[in-house]
């Protein structure tokens, strides 16, 4: 929980820091162990090889993210725990997708959703936020390959899910993921966005500006910057720098590795000079992905 608490607060450099002691007991509580205790190591240990792939994704290191993905995914299989794993193959479409591989990343992540499909009225909130969240990589995908259709099929489904839960993201029942209304509505604004509808997107960012109780700088952050692509597709220039100094502002560390930012910074900077966004002038470099991520 504490590497998640890490990750999701964008505390990259500490999660750095703490990664190689937190691995290293769990792999030896694995080894020393058995039964009982033995599995539930096994899932943390799967769960700790999460959250590297996650920072190592940021950090534009896929080979090695994808790598630790797939020893996450075996030590949840071996442990039976079918939504630690779920939440894993969620990772993995969002990785597909980082690689421009859409169509996989929609195939991929609607399969996994539909392992784990809940009966709302009965699912436990752990079920519905992993569910939810492989919907959000699924239409995530399917607007980037632009199928805004299917897309909205898959927002649809992250509505009813996101409906499910309370709005209060410090107590989220999946450690690896902070799904809920704000996270679905996100999506929702890059979809409206990709499809040339930015109005359409700027409406539904502002029905949900307010969100939900503790929500993570990763979440608030990445969510400002959709809302700036969506004001400068609406030639609204002055509000697109203010919402990318407040993401900046609020997560640094984080929105310096989203190679979204530097795109939308730079096409401000081809229209007004860099004196709009003067006080981001020395972001970190950061590797070459694709520009939506």
């Amino acid at each position: 929980m504490h590497v998640w608490d890490l990750f999701f607060s964008a505390r990259f450099s500490e999660m750095e820091r703490t990664l190689p002691t937190a691995l290293a007991s769990a792999h030896a509580t694995v080894e020393e162990s058995t039964g009982e205790l033995q599995r539930q190591a096994s899932i943390s240990l799967a769960q700790l090889f999460h959250a590297s792939s996650n920072l190592l994704g940021y950090a534009g290191q896929t080979d090695l993210a994808s790598l630790a993905l797939l020893r996450a995914d075996m030590l949840a299989a071996d442990s039976g725990d079918e939504l630690t794993r779920a939440a894993i193959k969620g990772s993995q479409s969002w990785l597909l997708a980082k690689n421009s591989m859409y169509d996989d990343a929609v195939a991929y992540a609607e399969h996994a959703a539909a392992e784990i499909e809940p009966r709302l009225s009965t699912a436990t909130p752990r079920q519905i936020a992993v569910w939810g969240e492989l919907l959000c990589y699924a239409a995530f995908a399917a607007s980037r390959s632009g199928d805004y259709r299917e897309a909205q099929r898959f927002l649809r489904l992250c509505d009813a899910a996101g409906s499910q839960l309370d709005d209060v993201y410090a107590g989220r029942p999946e450690i690896s993921n902070v799904f809920g209304r704000t996270s679905a509505a996100s999506f929702g604004v890059i979809n409206e966005t990709v499809a040339s509808r930015p109005r359409e997107a700027l409406k539904l960012a502002a029905a949900v500006s307010g969100g939900g109780t503790g929500i993570p700088p990763t979440l608030q952050s990445r969510r400002l910057i959709n809302v700036a692509q969506a004001h400068i597709h609406n030639r609204e220039d002055d509000a697109a720098v203010d919402t990318l100094r407040d993401a900046y502002n609020m997560a640094p560390e984080f929105v310096s590795r989203i190679p979204l930012f530097r795109t939308l910074t730079t096409e401000i900077e081809g229209r007004h000079g860099r004196q709009p966004l003067a006080e981001l002038a020395v972001l970190p470099e950061i590797s070459k992905q694709p520009d939506d991520l």
